[in-house]
């Protein structure tokens, strides 16, 4: 991935059978709504950059088994994109956890850092 990318496009990586593992870049600050959506994708650190993770980024992932959050303070999560609600530093520090609540088939949570 370019070193200045900002954003992931909405369905970038959705339905690569190949992916595996991906490096973002310190840049990266969104990723949009089903970017991974039914990937291979098995691990995968967010950079601090990273302010937002949009609905669906990764559901559907089913062999994602690790997401580390390289900043996991402050973030808040939304089922409506109105309303968010401060998620626990322990929660998102948890990368075995992350993976199960990310990947699920009907997760339609979004994510954004203050």
């Amino acid at each position: 991935l370019p070193a200045d990318l900002t954003y992931l496009p909405t369905d970038a990586f959705e339905y690569c059978r190949n992916l595996e593992t991906i490096v973002l870049p310190n840049s990266l600050k969104t990723i949009k709504d089903y970017a991974f959506h039914d990937s291979r994708l098995q691990t995968i650190t967010i950079p601090s950059s990273v302010t937002q993770i949009e609905e669906g980024a990764f559901s559907s992932c089913s062999s994602l088994t690790q997401v580390t959050f390289e900043d996991s303070t402050n973030w808040t999560v939304s089922t409506d994109n109105i309303n968010y609600s401060p998620v626990a530093q322990e929660i998102i520090g948890d990368s075995a956890a992350m993976a199960q609540r990310l990947k699920g088939s009907s997760n339609r949570e979004s994510w954004r850092k203050n």
